[in-house]
């Protein structure tokens, strides 16, 4: 199965994120405050990401250093 470009999947995510806050019958300030929090949220799990990116990375340089090491 094809799956959807990246820019297409990001129109998306944000015109269905309008129309669940379009629907909520909620004040607007009520709304921002859940996004504030959930923006946080997604805040909190790009840290760990970027992290674990790092230390893959560190890890791979580790074990390449030791490969060309041996190859010499």
């Amino acid at each position: 199965m094809k799956e959807k470009g990246f820019n297409l999947q990001i129109v998306e995510l944000k015109e269905n994120l309008a129309k669940v806050l379009n629907e909520a019958k909620m004040p607007t300030m009520v709304k921002q405050m859940a996004l504030f929090e959930i923006s946080s949220q997604v805040n909190q799990l790009v840290a760990q990401e970027i992290e674990a990116e790092r230390k893959a990375w560190e890890e791979g340089e580790k074990d390449g250093n030791k490969s060309s090491k041996s190859n010499d």
